[in-house]
């Protein structure tokens, strides 16, 4: 009994009967709606194909690129530095070559064609 008169209090409206034009309007509201729809993701996701595609380069990156290039010059000179300074260099000692004086027409006696010395202690 409870449940009975409980169904009475209820406002059930009664089953919606659609005709023909009903439905065929809602049918070509419905195929804008989903035209619109598909344009929008579509256009949307041209948007992001757009995005991916353009890279900002941030200060970041530059100051990355830019210490690379300076630690790049720093470490050639640092090379050419530890090359020129490990070379081996070529001993004065053995490229020595004694020079000997030969006698000119000034250092010849003019009495004797003899070649005269520097050393004086036979004055």
């Amino acid at each position: 009994m409870t449940s009975n008169r409980h169904y009475k209090s209820l406002d059930i409206p009664l089953p919606l009967t659609f005709n023909n034009t009903t439905i065929q309007s809602l049918e070509e509201t419905s195929e804008k709606l989903d035209g619109r729809l598909a344009t929008n993701l579509k256009q949307i996701r041209m948007n992001i194909d757009k995005i991916h595609e353009t890279s900002n380069t941030t200060t970041f990156q530059i100051i990355t690129y830019v210490t690379m290039g300076l630690t790049t010059l720093n470490t050639i000179a640092l090379l050419v530095i530890i090359r020129f300074l490990t070379q081996t260099k070529p001993r004065r000692q053995q490229f020595y070559v004694p020079k000997t004086e030969q006698p000119t027409k000034d250092r010849i006696c003019a009495d004797c064609d003899v070649p005269l010395d520097d050393d004086l202690t036979n004055v």
